[in-house]
């Protein structure tokens, strides 16, 4: 489905915020954490986070008032015929087709 940021209130320009210590990012990830116990007897744990796929705002855009709406890309299971397939454009060949026997 979509997504959709409304930013009816931004107390401070995204320029100003900090980003010494960590960077100023605006929009969504996917990510998976691992936990790995180092030292057992005092349970001391690494968590590790594994981003692998990100999609950023633009900074500047974020402001009182504004709005982003994100969109799903089609898919080949959004199809229900060989040709919408071929033709969707989707990024990547799509095996829909009896001919590649799928």
């Amino acid at each position: 489905g979509r997504i959709i940021f409304v930013y009816k209130e931004v107390p401070i320009p995204t320029s100003r915020i900090d980003d010494s210590s960590y960077p100023v990012r605006v929009g969504i990830s996917d990510a998976y954490t691992v936990d790995i116990l180092l030292i057992p007897f005092a349970n001391v744990h690494r968590k590790t986070v594994y981003e692998y796929h990100t999609l950023d705002l633009e900074l500047q855009k974020v402001k009182s008032g504004s709005t982003f709406l994100l969109s799903p890309l089609p898919t080949c299971g959004q199809f229900t015929d060989c040709w919408s397939c071929i033709a969707g454009r989707i990024g990547f060949n799509c095996g829909w087709c009896p001919s590649v026997k799928m």
